[in-house]
Formats: C-alpha cells, sequence, structure tokens
C-alpha cells in the first residue's frame, strides 16, 4: 500500500519558510507598532507609581492611626507641600517635630515623579496628628486633604481625612 499525496499538498512541500521580503515586513509592522506603543507605556508606567503611592500613603495613614490607638500617644504624619518623602513618628514631647530620641515608625519615599501637594491639614503644618486614633488637627470639623501629583502626566489622586479618622481615596483627577 502506497501513500498517495494529493497535488495541492506537494505544492506546500516544496516552498518552506519565509521569502526575504516577507520577513522584513514583518520586521517593520513589528517596529511600527513598537515605537506607537511605548510613549503608552511610559505614560502608564507613571500612572501606575501615582495610583501606588496613592494607596500607600492611604493604608500609612491608617497604620499611624492604629499605632497612636496601641501606643496610647501622639503619632505624627509628616506631609510638607512639594516633597517626595514623608515620615510617620511618635511624637513624644507634642511639638509635632520630629526630635532625638523619638521613634520613627516609617520613613516613605515617594516614586520619581510623584510628588505631594495641596497639603491641608487646617492646624497641622506639618501633616495629620493621631491621638488615641482621632485626627487632632482638623479645625472647626472639616476633613484634610492632600494630593499626589504626577509630574510627568498632570494627574492626581486626592485623599481625605475625615474628623472620625476615616480616609478616602477620591478618583484619579478627581477633588470628590
Amino acid at each position: 500500500m502506497t501513500l498517495v499525496i494529493p497535488k495541492i499538498f506537494r505544492k506546500f512541500r516544496e516552498k518552506t519558510g519565509f521569502s526575504l521580503i516577507e520577513a522584513l515586513v514583518v520586521m517593520a509592522m513589528v517596529a511600527i507598532v513598537a515605537t506607537l506603543a511605548i510613549p503608552r507605556l511610559s505614560s502608564l508606567r507613571d500612572d501606575l507609581a501615582l495610583k501606588g503611592a496613592t494607596k500607600t500613603l492611604a493604608a500609612d495613614l491608617q497604620y499611624a492611626r492604629v499605632a497612636s490607638l496601641r501606643r496610647q500617644s501622639r503619632v505624627v504624619v509628616s506631609l510638607t507641600n512639594n516633597a517626595s518623602s514623608y515620615q510617620i513618628f511618635v511624637d513624644a514631647n507634642d511639638n509635632a517635630s520630629l526630635d532625638a530620641g523619638e521613634t520613627v515608625l516609617k520613613s516613605v519615599a515617594l516614586p520619581q515623579a510623584v510628588t505631594l501637594s495641596s497639603v491641608a491639614f487646617f492646624g497641622c503644618a506639618t501633616g495629620p496628628q493621631f491621638v488615641r486614633g482621632q485626627p487632632s488637627c482638623l479645625a472647626g470639623g472639616g476633613n484634610g486633604s492632600l494630593r499626589l501629583v504626577s509630574g510627568r502626566t498632570n494627574s492626581f489622586y486626592k485623599i481625605k481625612l475625615s474628623r472620625s479618622g476615616r480616609v478616602v481615596v477620591c478618583d484619579k483627577n478627581s477633588d470628590c
């Protein structure tokens, strides 16, 4: 018994591989797509860094609140406008500044293109302070807030801190 291969399959069998022109056309198409995609990926990376920094800071505000409850003392989240880092520390002498001998609970550097902006905790120049789990510097029962801004994409996230200590992260580019 012999195997008979139809003519249509013999034709494909004789031609194997790609021609040089086909390979060059595919490489040119890949280069064009890569040229269009790379700037988008850079913007996406910056947006993800901003979102990650926002979630980290919101979690750290909750951490400071819990630390003040656990330690039964004043815990300060030291934030300043246009800063690229912040610290959380136990303020033993209640002066809202980090002094020698005070315990630093956490020191965080923000991603390269992300900065703090519009830090507004009325009555607290350095940022929110927690005493036994409650924010102690929100004058008049209002909310405190801050923004994290990406310098490259001009996007921002706003974080609000209520008088009860609740932390709310607003949608991107929204003041909620």
